[in-house]
């Protein structure tokens, strides 16, 4: 690994947050200076009603209009700041439609809320990021004017590669799902709440976790275990899933001391070996008058 590297990365982050303390600091100045602005106006005004002069009316006017347009120059600078991109921005993975549409909206959120990401923004770098079948979908679906538009984007691509609708197709596999002989607890327990999502889109995380939880008791390949973690009653699936491994490391241990342990093949008693066998003499003994009378 380049040593030069984590230094590097650790500049870039710096950069960032810099750029990031910059920008707030000049937002905080622009709104500071906006409710100065809007107080002078509202001074201007009660001293216009309070005192309708003639000869002031204009310079009121004026000084109104100057006041609206500073507020509009303000307003714009900082909409232009929000849209400024930051020295160094999250990566945005690509996408195929290889996964769901919901797990890569989910990243495509985070991405875009940790970057400052504007809605047009946000369509430009989706865009960008399609492969694939996923690109060719856009392609055959999208008008060319539209295939930057993030809502038309995730539209289509939501109807697509989108499991929403299949919530019924997920239910089923839930239904049947059960631990493979070569998949551990966390794999399988991973693989229930990524079903569990499916199955039930609208549910509340709540829900959701006491479905993923029966749906995990019921499929485990450990009947002995499924037993005592009915007894267990456990409230959550993560609460089912420590318990199922500290179970499956204790009985790992008790068949390795049961293999390990020595048996003596001259008495047949477990815990030594026949070198080292308590009964030895009598043993042997036994041994050679079997063979004697084996002999004659």
């Amino acid at each position: 690994m380049d040593p030069v590297q984590p230094v590097a990365e650790d500049q870039a982050q710096l950069n960032t947050n810099h750029s990031f303390e910059l920008i707030k600091q000049q937002l905080e100045e622009f709104k500071g200076r906006i409710q100065q602005l809007e107080q002078e106006n509202m001074q201007l005004r009660q001293s216009a009603s309070a005192q309708p002069i003639p000869s002031t009316s204009s310079s009121t006017l004026l000084l109104e209009s100057n006041v609206s347009a500073t507020l509009l120059e303000v307003q714009q600078q900082i909409m232009n700041l929000r849209q400024t991109p930051v020295s160094h921005e999250g990566s945005l993975m690509t996408y195929e439609g290889k996964t769901s549409w919901e797990d890569y909206a989910g990243h495509l959120d985070i991405v875009s809320a940790a970057n400052g990401w504007s809605v047009e923004r946000k369509g430009q770098k989706l865009a960008s990021a399609l492969r694939g079948p996923a690109l060719g979908v856009v392609l055959a679906m999208v008008p060319p004017e539209d295939r930057m538009n993030f809502i038309c984007l995730s539209t289509v691509l939501k109807l697509r590669f989108g499991q929403e609708h299949l919530s019924l197709k997920w239910q089923s596999e839930l239904q049947s799902k059960e631990q493979r002989p070569s998949e551990s607890l966390a794999d399988f327990a991973l693989d229930i709440e990524r079903i569990v999502r499916l199955a039930t889109p609208n549910w509340p995380e709540q829900c959701r976790d006491e479905v993923a939880l029966h749906a995990f008791l019921r499929g485990l390949r450990d009947q002995g275990a499924k037993k005592i973690l009915s007894c267990y009653a456990p409230r959550t699936l993560q609460d089912a899933l420590t318990r199922a491994q500290l179970m499956e490391g204790q009985s790992y241990s008790k068949k390795e001391l049961s293999i390990s342990e020595p048996e003596c093949w001259g008495c047949n008693e477990k815990g030594h070996i026949r070198s080292k066998c308590p009964h030895g003499k009598k043993t042997s003994v036994r041994v050679n008058v079997v063979e004697s009378e084996s002999e004659n």
